[in-house]
């Protein structure tokens, strides 16, 4: 009897695990194409609904690194076609956004707040955040453990100095990604305005 019930919960832990792994290649699956990730970002930061036009504008941006008001109508168009057909249908299915094709509107569903984490929009020659907070950190362990081992150059300050480098370090890493994300938020919140106001 026991052992039944054993069997019984290592097949449910089975069952679980495989639905875990499912669903994280799916994630990975729909995130891998980069404009709708871009997509995404942009419904995440929404308050409401959004025209496919108003988001097509922001993620062309994106994609060209430029500004709204940059972009080329054939690079809006393109991306426009593509949101359309392809990628908020596919994002609709998987409940991340509702599309209203006929209304020309997509809305962010609840669902989208789970792929926050994923969702570190970087340009294809950027690093992302994470990444780059990694590696001030390794920097940074690298550097304390090179003055505590007392080696030259780095007794050439007090410990303090280095203290008070590291700290700087990070504070204007914080200020540029706070900076950063506002930038890139407050983008889309700003379209979106000029928009209703229109």
């Amino acid at each position: 009897m026991r052992g039944s019930s054993s069997e019984a919960t290592g097949g449910q832990l089975l069952q679980r695990d495989k639905r875990q792994r499912q669903d994280t290649q799916d994630v990975y699956e729909l995130l891998r194409n980069e404009r709708r990730r871009y997509a995404l970002h942009a419904l995440s930061v929404a308050d409401g609904p959004v025209s496919v036009g108003d988001l097509a504008d922001r993620v062309a941006a994106w994609e060209h690194d430029t500004t709204v008001e940059q972009i080329t109508e054939r690079e809006r168009h393109r991306v426009y076609t593509s949101l359309q057909q392809v990628h908020l249908p596919r994002l609709d299915e998987a409940d991340l956004v509702r599309f209203d094709e006929d209304q020309g509107v997509v809305d962010p569903s609840p669902g989208i707040e789970t792929y926050d984490v994923y969702l570190d929009v970087v340009g294809a020659e950027e690093i992302s955040w994470s990444g780059y907070y990694l590696g001030l950190s390794l920097v940074t362990l690298a550097v304390f453990v090179l003055v505590s081992l007392e080696l030259y150059p780095f007794t050439l300050l007090p410990v303090e100095a280095w203290v008070a480098g590291v700290v700087v370090g990070f504070l204007g890493s914080a200020v540029i990604h706070v900076w950063s994300v506002r930038r890139t938020t407050g983008g889309f919140a700003r379209l979106r305005a000029d928009g209703d106001a229109g």
